[in-house]
């Protein structure tokens, strides 16, 4: 075995499901040790997006995180240079992989994922480009025919080494000018497909996304993320001269749960948003804080996201914490109408288990 990472052997998947109706709609997937459910992380291989390259390069990195504790797909994609490869149909692989794969994954592997976490895509190179503009299509315009209402349900994103201006890209020549291939054109010729393949465009992408450069390719880390190259290199090194602010007080605390299915079980939804008061309720506890608002998030299987709250005499008691939740749930279509992501936050925080209600429309802390 060789040290190169394009003749690196790797133990073959555990299985392989199809995520599409073409001879490279695939996804190879390898499992951690033990029984225990874990995380899905999906990888997305590079290669310029070339039909040379295909997933198997990808196979020592995917085996390595599943010995590291995760269920982990590695998918193929149609490239540039085959049938259905290129513009529109690479473009229309990367979408499916973000929508279906985690879920056919949990599908082929019961008991084997945490469908309480949502997944992580993570892309090599042009993998990491494609990972990126997969997980940010809620950020294309809406005549895009790729465009999503709502943010996919990710964890992040991590783009290892990858490209999110393909005009940038093409102007460097990058795998003699790999980005023409793949869009048809230059961007003289086809400026709207770059536009719309390039991730750059659409800042700020609200995608919890690490970009990952290595610290001998400064050049490319700067043209990547431009003046913020010298403070990420400072961070990677453990140098941060930002001055440090003790003892923040917490002004809120939540968590949210996304499915790996659409949910319609009334019991089910209730047990998830039980356990999030409860979870809420004992952080109250650790921290001596009382809470004067409770507030539920509910995400629909068609992404339409709502929030109910309620707001009284501040408590970390756990029953009383757990029945406002439960008694917000109660207001909601859920258990009638499929449902994909739960949260559950107290806030309007305080000392002391007094005081009137406040922000009776208090919102949760999360990002939408």
């Amino acid at each position: 075995m060789t040290g190169d990472v394009l003749s690196r052997a790797a133990r073959p998947p555990d299985l392989t499901v199809a995520y599409g109706p073409r001879p490279d709609h695939l996804a190879d997937v390898r499992l951690p040790p033990g029984g225990d459910p874990a995380p899905v992380v999906v990888v997305v291989h590079g290669g310029f997006w070339s039909a040379e390259w295909d997933r198997a390069h990808a196979g020592p990195q995917s085996e390595g995180l599943a010995a590291a504790g995760y269920v982990v797909a590695t998918v193929e994609y149609h490239r540039a240079g085959m049938p259905g490869g290129g513009w529109p149909g690479t473009f229309d692989d990367a979408a499916a992989v973000a929508d279906h794969v985690p879920r056919l994954v949990a599908e082929a592997a019961p008991g084997r994922v945490a469908t309480q976490v949502a997944p992580v895509l993570v892309g090599h190179s042009a993998g990491g480009h494609l990972a990126l503009w997969a997980g940010s299509r809620h950020r294309l315009p809406d005549s895009s025919p790729w465009h999503r209402p709502a943010p996919v349900p990710l964890a992040g994103v991590v783009m290892l080494a990858g490209m999110a201006d393909l005009v940038d890209a093409d102007e460097r020549g990058l795998g003699d000018h790999a980005a023409r291939a793949l869009l048809g054109g230059g961007p003289d010729e086809v400026p709207d497909r770059y536009a719309e393949a390039s991730p750059v465009q659409r800042l700020p992408l609200r995608v919890r996304t690490a970009l990952v450069h290595g610290t001998v390719d400064p050049t490319v880390l700067r043209e990547a993320v431009g003046s913020l190259a010298e403070w990420l290199q400072q961070l990677a090194h453990g140098e941060d001269d930002r001055p440090v602010v003790p003892a923040h007080d917490p002004k809120s605390s939540g968590s949210e749960s996304t499915f790996a299915r659409d949910v319609i079980d009334i019991g089910e939804i209730r047990t998830g948003i039980s356990e999030m008061a409860l979870d809420a309720a004992r952080w109250l506890m650790r921290h001596e804080r009382y809470a004067r608002t409770v507030t539920i998030k509910v995400r629909y299987g068609d992404f339409t996201t709502i929030t109910r709250s309620h707001s009284e005499i501040a408590t970390r008691d756990e029953a009383s914490i757990v029945a406002r939740a439960l008694a917000l749930l109660d207001k909601t279509e859920a258990g009638t109408r499929p449902v994909r992501l739960l949260g559950v936050s107290v806030h309007n925080l305080c000392t002391e288990p007094v005081g009137p209600p406040l922000d009776p429309q208090g919102t949760l802390p999360f990002v939408e």
